[in-house]
């Protein structure tokens, strides 16, 4: 699971930072120097991103004062934007839900597509975050509504993906493999080697949950040699873990051991303590 919301923060960072320069676009009413320093801050502030959360609001924010000071919305829309991803980073997700909804008001009201994909899929995340499943998936279908599977075909799998999970959580089997299964297909397509591995490994998880062991094994074990064979550390210790559980289950103490050492390895090496846990 933890690779998971890695992989939805790394997804939330992608669509909440898009260029910010692509898409400023020049408003009449303010100075062009101002808006020069607040997409200069806003540049900034994704410069740091996950690693840096605090310093990422703290630019987003100052940006934000003076995209209101000058009256300046599509700098007000970017740094709401910025400011949601920061808190959802800083596991804040009310205070990030409540800027990517004022995000998202802006979006409409600059008739911003990318934009407004990006608030609704932050939204979707943080209520999922939030566990709130059932609020999460109406944001998600807003976004993937506004996406096109030949031109953002990573970002609609994506989307698709983070439907399923909603889904899954609440248990809503049928509708978990329909999105599932759009994901899976698209990265196959598309060849998203290591995101159809994510694929893998949440079908591994959800019949791993249902108590399912040979299928969860199976797709475990697809994700791991993917994830290995790129290089991929993080997964491959994530995937040694789970297979080493599996085995656990299934009393095969010889394949168990390979595996959690494999993953006790890999998390010594990348300094990931939570894997020793």
């Amino acid at each position: 699971m933890k690779k998971k919301i890695l992989h939805s923060v790394n997804l939330f960072i992608l669509l909440a930072f898009v260029s910010v320069n692509a898409y400023c676009i020049q408003n009449k009413t303010i100075n062009k120097a101002d808006s020069i320093t607040i997409i200069n801050m806003l540049n900034h502030a994704a410069s740091f991103g996950w690693n840096n959360a605090d310093s990422q609001l703290f630019y987003a924010k100052k940006a934000l004062a003076l995209s209101i000071e000058t009256g300046y919305k599509q700098g007000m829309l970017k740094a709401y934007l910025s400011i949601s991803s920061g808190e959802y980073i800083n596991g804040n997700y009310t205070k990030g839900l409540q800027a990517a909804i004022k995000a998202l008001k802006l979006s409409e009201l600059l008739h911003d597509d990318v934009s407004k994909r990006a608030a609704n899929n932050s939204i979707g995340l943080l209520y999922q975050q939030m566990r709130k499943y059932k609020e999460s998936i109406p944001f998600f279908l807003n976004a993937i509504q506004l996406l096109d599977t030949t031109k953002n075909f990573e970002t609609y799998s994506s989307t698709a993906n983070n439907i399923a999970n909603s889904y899954m959580n609440m248990g809503d089997v049928k509708n978990m493999f329909k999105y599932r299964k759009i994901a899976l297909n698209l990265r196959k397509k598309y060849g998203q080697l290591s995101a159809l591995a994510d694929s893998y490994n949440d079908l591994g998880e959800y019949y791993s949950i249902t108590n399912m062991i040979d299928s969860a094994e199976y797709y475990f074990k697809i994700c791991y040699k993917i994830k290995d064979s790129i290089g991929d550390l993080e997964m491959t210790a994530l995937s040694s873990l789970n297979l080493g559980s599996i085995y656990l289950k299934k009393k095969d103490y010889k394949n168990a051991t390979f595996y959690l050492l494999r993953c006790k390895e890999i998390a010594q090496k990348i300094s990931a303590p939570y894997y020793l846990q």
